[in-house]
Formats: structure tokens, C-alpha cells, sequence
């Protein structure tokens, strides 16, 4: 009997000590600042394929994983290989110039997920 009454304990303080890790105010904030960098990083990488979309795509075009590592690849997208990869799956395989509208999304959710009051 007291054996389950230590493994129950036991339990709930590990499920305590999830609860508070969860409810900790610093994860909401990183988890902000994670997208609002992300957002960042997505705008850039698409108004450089903008301007470099005609020499990027011919490089990128048939994606495969191996596309990361190759170090014979290169792209003229101000963030390499992976922005102009990015870059094309959103504009040529997604929704085009449209794209933009994400990364506006992105930014007003980590915007907000942060906790700065916007306008």
C-alpha cells in the first residue's frame, strides 16, 4: 500500500512539474520570438528571390534533401541554398507573390504571442 502511495506521489509531481513548465510565462515569449525571427528570415529570403529568382530556380527546381549539403549548388538569394530553396517551394510550388501574406501572419502571431501591444 505504501508503495502505491509513493508511485502515486511520485506521478503527481512529475505532473506538476510539467504543469508549471507549461504554464511558465518564458515559453509563450521564446516561442515569439522563435516566429517573429522566422518571419524575418522568410521576407528576406523572399524579396532576394525576387530580384535572383531566374538563376536560383534553375538550381533548386528538382529539390531533393541532397540539395542542403551540396556544396557545388550555387545561389545568388541573399540567405544561400536554404532561403532560395524556401523561396521557391513558397513562390513556385505554393502561392506565389501571395507568399508575403504569411510572412505578415507570422510576424503579427509572434508579435503578439511576445506580448507587445500592437497599434
Amino acid at each position: 500500500m505504501a508503495n502505491r502511495r509513493k508511485l502515486k506521489d511520485k506521478k503527481s509531481s512529475r505532473l506538476d512539474s510539467i504543469k508549471e513548465s507549461v504554464t511558465d510565462k518564458r515559453i509563450p515569449k521564446v516561442l515569439g520570438v522563435l516566429v517573429l525571427l522566422l518571419s524575418l528570415y522568410l521576407f528576406v529570403a523572399f524579396l532576394s528571390y525576387l530580384f535572383t529568382w531566374k538563376t536560383d530556380q534553375d538550381q533548386v527546381f528538382n529539390f531533393s534533401w541532397s540539395l542542403f549539403f551540396d556544396r557545388s549548388i550555387q545561389v545568388e538569394n541573399l540567405l544561400g541554398r536554404f532561403g532560395a530553396i524556401a523561396s521557391n517551394a513558397f513562390f513556385y510550388w505554393g502561392i506565389g507573390l501571395a507568399s508575403f501574406i504569411s510572412v505578415f501572419i507570422l510576424f503579427k502571431f509572434g508579435f503578439f504571442t511576445v506580448g507587445w501591444k500592437g497599434p
